[in-house]
């Protein structure tokens, strides 16, 4: 899973291969947290597992695997995620047979993962607009 990640030190952001943020602009409390670490020459992180939102409801062991993984790299620190690790097979596996069961879904799905592996990860209006869309089809079929 690819995780996004920032950070403004660029020792960190190499290490983690991060994206070093140069933002300056409005923020909310990440960017705030961020600015008072660097005020105090701390170095600070911020990452996001981005998750579909067709399977965006928590709990999401996919995801908490990719953070955690990420984290103990970040400091230096050994954690076993073997649990995580049958956790997420169970939970794909729980995904995929729900996406199985309807040639729509399963479509929908086969389609965003061929943009995602393609790195045309598309815009968040893009993805509104397909999944309303979607949700449009479905309406008008029943």
């Amino acid at each position: 899973m690819r995780l996004t990640g920032v950070t403004d030190d660029p020792a960190t952001a190499d290490r983690l291969d991060l994206l070093q943020s140069r933002y300056e602009g409005p923020t909310g409390i990440v960017g705030a947290v961020h600015a008072e670490a660097h005020r105090m020459s701390l170095p600070s992180v911020s990452l996001w597992a981005p998750v579909p939102h067709y399977v965006a409801t928590p709990p999401n062991p996919k995801a908490t695997r990719a953070l955690l993984d990420r984290l103990g790299r970040l400091l230096a620190l050994p954690i076993d995620l073997s649990d995580l690790d049958a956790a997420s097979a169970a939970w794909e596996g729980q995904i995929d047979l729900a996406a199985s069961d309807d040639g729509e879904v399963k479509a929908y799905v086969k389609s965003l993962e061929e943009r995602y592996d393609a790195e045309e990860t598309p815009s968040g209006d893009s993805l509104a607009a397909d999944f309303e869309r979607y949700l449009r089809d479905q309406t008008d079929d029943d």
